[in-house]
């Protein structure tokens, strides 16, 4: 409730709520249209979409987010000897499988030194498969943020590891 992109109704009148996707590691649920959910044998959980009067109706999330946790940015940088702070991500259309979960991404960000930001880095990339970094978090900051323009938002994460070239 009053999150950026909240509605009483998706855009085909059902009635919207809150749906917990993923809880304690394990898939939970899935967003859901008329459409898919007469696939899946299910109801549709209100998460129609559509992009325009005359655009075709699919699904997205509304106000869709990372839970928080209670670690301070300082306590996320503790204890990294050699690493890098992400900032921004580029290519999000072209450079990651939707199917497989596999992405290289080009980004810029910071490079952190035994617990501390030392310099900006950019254009370098990261790869990696995003179930896999899913399993590899370590820690999930108190610092909630949303993008005010896809109603998404998540908090600063700790992974355990990630490929990066041209850093």
């Amino acid at each position: 409730p009053g999150g950026f992109h909240s509605q009483p109704f998706d855009a085909e009148g059902f009635p919207s709520a809150a749906l917990t996707l993923i809880q304690d590691g394990v898939l939970r649920g899935f967003l859901h249209n008329s459409e898919t959910a007469a696939k899946a044998g299910t109801r549709s959980t209100g998460h129609a979409s559509r992009y325009g009067y005359q655009g075709t109706v699919s699904v997205s999330p509304t106000n869709l987010y990372l839970e928080p946790g209670s670690a301070s940015r300082d306590a996320l940088l503790h204890g990294i000897s050699a690493g890098v702070l992400l900032t921004e991500l580029h290519g999000m259309h072209a450079g990651v499988n939707v199917v497989t979960g596999e992405f290289s991404l080009q980004a810029d960000g910071f490079w952190i030194k035994d617990g501390a930001v030392t310099r900006a880095l950019e254009n370098f990339t990261v790869a990696g498969n995003f179930l896999e970094l899913l399993s590899a978090i370590e820690m999930l900051g108190d610092d909630l943020e949303f993008n005010p323009w896809s109603g998404a938002g998540a908090p600063s994460v700790r992974v355990a590891a990630l490929a990066v070239g041209g850093a």
